[in-house]
């Protein structure tokens, strides 16, 4: 109990985001469990007794858990990204549209416990998810053998996995701390991962124009470029140090989502920014990173 206190958790308000939440997290628990859980479990629920007579189909549920780790860029792992982002946006936002913020702070809890529990709740759920998806991958290596990869395989890929989501949920959080309604924090968690990755990979062919081939200290500063789904992500081979960066930035996330909601005019809830000043510059920042996403 003095653990939650000191980090502004109460239990009472953990209860209420998890009930308020748990169908939402467990339709995203299985879009994004499908090639490390669901489609393996399918797998060997349908496997024959004959290694011949194998189709490729199945094959092909199989292959989706050691591709997710290959840099094969599976479907559901495009989707996770857009989950975190998804669950950052609206853990917050959603008691902004029903006006329960308001009942929320008239309570004898501060702000601080409102948000930090909201926090607490979506963060929960991508580690846990993950942690699953390791376990399960582990399962595999004793019911197949011939899975193609290794136990410390599978372990590096959830670290990193697990560090990519957690900041992309992270970003998209303190992003909502300012939007008004789902729309806005919408829009602003993928302006300030999407947007931003598009930004820098066109400022990164401008200055790495003649060494196309050579990897730039600008690719460091996007966050989708860890995903270990795709080919040869930044930070390749260093997992642990990775998970433990993007760890340290979504604290700093949201720390700084605390410092901005004890301050938001909660009179401005429905409108599309708390803030009204940065209504017309956020929706301009929106656009351009839009026509940068699509013709960079």
């Amino acid at each position: 109990m003095r653990m939650m206190q000191r980090f502004s958790l109460n239990k009472t308000l953990l209860n209420k985001e998890w009930r308020d939440h748990r169908f939402m997290f467990l339709i995203y628990f299985c879009v994004i469990s499908i090639p490390a859980i669901f489609g393996p479990l399918v797998f060997w629920l349908t496997l024959p007794t004959p290694y011949n007579e194998l189709d490729w189909t199945q094959l092909t549920w199989l292959r989706d858990a050691y591709h997710m780790m290959d840099g094969g860029e599976p479907f559901s792992s495009i989707f996770s990204v857009f989950i975190a982002i998804g669950v950052g946006a609206m853990m917050l936002t959603n008691d902004r549209v029903t006006n329960t913020l308001e009942f929320l702070a008239a309570l004898p809890v501060s702000r601080r416990e409102i948000l930090t529990s909201k926090y607490a709740v979506g963060a929960l759920f991508l580690l846990v998810t993950v942690a699953l998806n390791v376990l399960a991958l582990l399962c595999w290596i004793l019911l197949f053998g011939d899975v193609r990869y290794v136990a410390a395989d599978a372990v590096e890929w959830g670290m990193q996995f697990a560090g990519v989501l957690l900041a992309l949920y992270s970003v998209s959080f303190l992003m909502s701390t300012i939007a008004g309604n789902r729309l806005a924090a919408g829009m602003l968690g993928l302006t300030a991962t999407f947007g931003w990755h598009a930004f820098i990979g066109v400022l990164n062919n401008e200055i790495m124009s003649d060494y196309p081939y050579e990897r730039s200290w600008l690719d460091y500063l996007s966050i989708l470029n860890y995903m270990p789904s795709i080919m040869d992500p930044v930070g390749s081979g260093q997992p642990y140090l990775i998970f433990l960066g993007l760890l340290v930035f979504s604290l700093l996330c949201w720390f700084l989502s605390v410092k901005l909601f004890q301050r938001n005019p909660f009179e401005n809830h429905g409108r599309f920014l708390v803030y009204k000043r940065l209504t017309l510059p956020l929706i301009a920042l929106f656009v351009i990173c839009v026509f940068l996403w699509f013709f960079r």
